[in-house]
């Protein structure tokens, strides 16, 4: 871990300290910091090598934002404009990156 942490300058006790928490629910079998499903909970951090990869993020949006209409008009589900209501931005995307 000390390696990477220094090939991607960081901090290695932070670096560690995150793998560490990482771990910690994997030995529970549950995930209290991600809420990840229990099923993927089985293989801890432990062994390298380890890689780093740099992502930018080049599209932001959620999964299941407001359901908008060409003019940013807010849509019931029969996708019928709610007079009044607006959603812009990360409230009315249906992508995700």
């Amino acid at each position: 871990m000390q390696e990477l942490a220094e090939k991607i300058a960081v901090d290695p006790a932070n670096l560690t300290a995150t793998v560490n928490r990482y771990n910690e629910p994997v030995v529970e079998g549950k995930d209290l910091n991600l809420y990840k499903d229990d099923h993927f909970m089985t293989l801890p951090v432990k062994e390298g090598p380890f890689y780093a990869v740099r992502a930018n993020s080049t599209t932001l949006g959620t999964v299941g934002g407001a359901l908008v209409n060409e003019h940013f008009e807010a849509l019931n589900v029969k996708r019928q404009v709610i007079d009044g209501i607006y959603a812009v931005g990360n409230d009315a995307s249906g992508l995700y990156d």
